[in-house]
């Protein structure tokens, strides 16, 4: 085999794998900047980013628009939404932050 090391975080298998928490964040981020990982992968949850959310189609509606600032959120969200949408954005900011620690 190769001998890699592979590391998963998935709230399915622990809430410690919370990566919207800043403590469990902030020990990754640590690891990758001391460059403890050659490679990373991050599926940021698509419940707030999904083209599937129509909304005409008797299913939910967009949460979100195409280009800034309704990217970031469309006006009159439920605080359900909101928490959806603020969620996705900063695990789609952190998986960026990632990418551009393991491309420095």
């Amino acid at each position: 085999m190769w001998g890699a090391r592979i590391t998963c975080y998935d709230l399915e298998i622990s809430e410690s794998h919370d990566l919207a928490d800043d403590g469990v964040w902030s020990r990754i981020k640590s690891e990758l900047e001391a460059g403890e990982f050659t490679s990373g992968g991050q599926a940021t949850p698509c419940s707030s980013f999904s083209a599937a959310r129509v909304g005409f189609d008797g299913g939910p509606g967009p949460l979100r628009g195409e280009h800034a600032p309704e990217i970031f959120g469309l006006e009159g969200l439920n605080p359900e939404d909101v928490a959806k949408v603020r969620l996705g954005t900063l695990l789609a900011h952190r998986g960026a932050e990632m990418s551009a620690i393991l491309h420095s």
